[in-house]
């Protein structure tokens, strides 16, 4: 069981543009070809993953979980930064953000690109995952996802 694990996890580390995605059903995010997608890990190096600090415990906990797999698949551990406010994240290049479309990250992320999650409005478990240019002051590109609530973004981080 473990080896069927290992070898679903290592699939996952390529992540797909991929549109709005409601559980069962939902579309591959898992991409085999090179440049396609955005790089869970590439030569070794995982990207920073961002998350509001006020975000739900339970998306934090998930968010540990994700990095626990990660590193039991690839031998690199993506480091995890709780967003506390919002200034320039120039040190940081193409991260994974990961929140509620309710949390202070994610909603500055929809105001400042024109993100839409209007897909999210009214939903439960839903969540969105894509690539978005400049999300963030200091940030070219980042890899967001965001869940209608926090069963939304746990799905994520639990299937991928």
């Amino acid at each position: 069981m473990l080896t069927i694990w290992k070898a679903f996890l290592s699939c996952a580390l390529l992540i797909c543009q991929v549109v709005v995605v409601h559980g069962i059903g939902q579309d591959s995010c898992v991409s085999f070809e090179k440049g396609s997608g955005f790089a869970l890990v590439q030569n070794k190096k995982a990207p920073t993953i961002l998350i509001s600090s006020v975000d739900s415990p339970s998306v934090h906990r998930a968010l540990l979980d994700f990095q626990t797999d990660v590193y039991r698949v690839s031998g690199t551990k993506p480091t995890i930064r709780n967003v506390t406010s919002i200034s320039s994240f120039a040190s940081i290049t193409s991260p994974i953000i990961v929140g509620t479309v309710s949390s202070p990250l994610i909603s500055q992320i929809v105001n400042t690109t024109g993100l839409d999650v209007t897909a999210l409005h009214g939903k439960w478990e839903t969540f969105i995952a894509k690539t978005v240019n400049n999300p963030l002051p200091g940030i070219s590109q980042g890899y967001v996802i965001a869940g209608s609530d926090r069963r939304g973004c746990v799905s994520f981080l639990v299937q991928g």
